[in-house]
């Protein structure tokens, strides 16, 4: 079994949810689902939920989030090759199937949700996707609790590894904090701390804005204050402003020298 396998397994058994199972990035070795699933007594058996609400995007298999996946017969056995089915799909698992500290509330039939860990950028994810078909039932008291539980679990870190808590409905996300849910459909964002057990979300327009404010803060400074980010801010502005400057300044040269001598094409 391989240093990874290993890890996953113990992480399990100490109760932490990280089994690291995703769809087209970290996945588990069908041998270790297998495993984890038997120890708890559990299997797929008539749910194959996964095939729908999940985008798959691989050389050998490719389907959009929320449709039925074509080998799939939902209520009449599942997956129609599953003998044959393609590594993406062999080596996924929910976090229902192999992770002891999921109850069985959580069985995708029963919640309409499928729960799994995937990693993306070097950041780490707990995603609850919901069935768009019933779009509130993760609000539901007893899996919101859940969900603000796993939130404030995931963002205690040590180690300054996040695992964050997103929902997912249809083509709408939601990062989920302790004390709030932001959506962050189409927007770039970052988590910060602080305070004790305090974070927040800085949202951007996009990914170079964030980037540049972010550049802006004191790269030793450890907790971000409201201050600090507003300060930030305008310090990205400026240099936005100045490097604007520079290319109508740079598109007024050239636009003057085309005129005067023609084109260098």
């Amino acid at each position: 079994m391989r240093k990874r396998e290993r890890a996953v397994i113990a992480h399990h058994e100490a109760g932490y949810a990280l089994g690291l199972p995703s769809i087209g990035n970290l996945r588990l070795d069908e041998e270790v689902v297998r495993a984890l699933s038997d120890a708890l007594g559990r299997a797929c058996g008539a749910c194959s939920l996964c095939c729908k609400l999940l985008q798959i995007d691989e050389p050998e298999l490719k389907k959009p989030a929320n449709e039925w996946c074509r080998h799939c017969r939902p209520g009449k056995g599942g997956c129609a090759i599953y003998d044959e089915r393609p590594p993406v799909c062999r080596d996924f698992a929910c976090e229902w199937l192999i992770n002891p500290k999921v109850g069985d509330e959580w069985q995708p039939l029963r919640s309409k949700i499928v729960i799994y860990i995937t990693e993306e950028g070097g950041e780490f994810f707990l995603v609850f996707v919901v069935d768009p078909g019933i779009p509130n039932r993760w609000r539901e008291a007893s899996y919101y609790q859940s969900i603000k539980a796993a939130a404030l679990s995931g963002l205690r870190s040590e180690t300054g590894t996040y695992l964050q808590t997103l929902v997912v409905i249809g083509e709408r996300r939601w990062l989920i904090l302790p004390h709030r849910d932001v959506e962050i459909t189409s927007r770039w964002y970052k988590v910060v701390p602080i305070g004790d057990d305090q974070w927040e979300v800085l949202i951007f327009n996009d990914e170079e804005h964030g980037r540049r404010v972010l550049a802006a803060v004191d790269q030793y400074v450890e907790t971000l204050t409201p201050e600090l980010i507003a300060e930030a801010e305008l310090i990205a502005e400026a240099e936005a402003e100045q490097d604007e400057q520079l290319i109508r300044e740079a598109d007024e040269a050239a636009a003057i020298y085309s005129a005067e001598d023609g084109d260098i094409f």
